[in-house]
């Protein structure tokens, strides 16, 4: 699943769910440089562009994760649960001065 934010944040903190918004514990929920790829509309491009994982964290019995000091730009939030299955990608926009200060909520469905 792939959602793009319509709002620029100053700083990523959130709660991951599920559909039905039961918070969900255990969540791998890590932070990517260069997310275009995502929007790619053509599956076949032969290059990728190479991707950094910036910061990580499990989330708590809260659902709850933070990432505080990222500069300015365009990130993919990916979450997951077991071992990488179930996996979200949610493309934000962190702006220091200008964004919003609330927090973002990454919906979940999960798989069998």
């Amino acid at each position: 699943i792939v959602v793009p934010m319509e709002k620029t944040y100053r700083e990523l903190h959130g709660t991951v769910q599920m559909n039905d918004d039961q918070v969900l514990e255990n969540a791998l929920v890590e932070i990517f440089d260069n997310p275009d790829y995502l929007l790619n509309s053509n599956p076949n491009a032969v290059k990728q562009p190479r991707q950094t994982r910036l910061a990580a964290c499990v989330t708590g019995p809260d659902g709850k994760f933070c990432f505080r000091h990222l500069p300015t730009g365009k990130y993919e939030l990916r979450s997951s649960i077991r071992n990488g299955w179930n996996v979200t990608h949610v493309i934000v926009a962190v702006n220091k001065r200008s964004g919003e200060n609330e927090e973002i909520v990454v919906k979940m469905s999960l798989g069998t």
